[in-house]
């Protein structure tokens, strides 16, 4: 996400996507990239693949600083053994969040950061969206 846009790191050859929201009142992002894997360096070939493509530019401090947020989302599946009574499927998901930061921007001589005033408001939404889901469904 850059500047309010939304894109497919794994297939950049998509045009600008748009955040839906369901009957269900549940927001997910239509024509995102979905593969399937099988092994956790699967997953860091496609994680280090999709940060290659993140917006980046040169500041005080880093040589190569992210100024897009970035989200990967892990589902992990798994079926009751065939031999069970009852077949059931079990599903996970993890999800990992990078926030681009502007709270050094002052420090690290940031020229083009447009929104100095902490992160954008789709993602406060998305972010309030996705706490409030946890918090209706977990309870500490």
């Amino acid at each position: 996400i850059y500047n309010e846009n939304i894109r497919d790191l794994l297939n950049p050859s998509t045009s600008q996507l748009e955040l839906r929201e369901d009957a269900k009142g549940n927001h997910q992002v239509a024509g995102l990239s979905e593969v399937e894997i099988c092994s956790s360096e699967e997953v860091m070939s496609l994680l280090m693949r999709g940060n290659k493509r993140r917006t980046q530019e040169s500041t005080g401090a880093n040589k190569t600083s992210s100024r897009s947020h970035a989200v990967l989302m892990v589902q992990v599946k798994k079926r009751s053994p065939a031999h069970s009574h009852q077949q059931t499927m079990r599903t996970g998901r993890l999800y990992m969040v990078d926030l681009a930061g502007s709270e050094r921007a002052a420090q690290t001589q940031v020229k083009r950061i447009t929104h100095l005033q902490g992160v954008s408001e789709f993602m406060r939404q998305t972010l309030s969206d996705v706490r409030a889901y946890y918090k209706k469904r977990f309870f500490v």
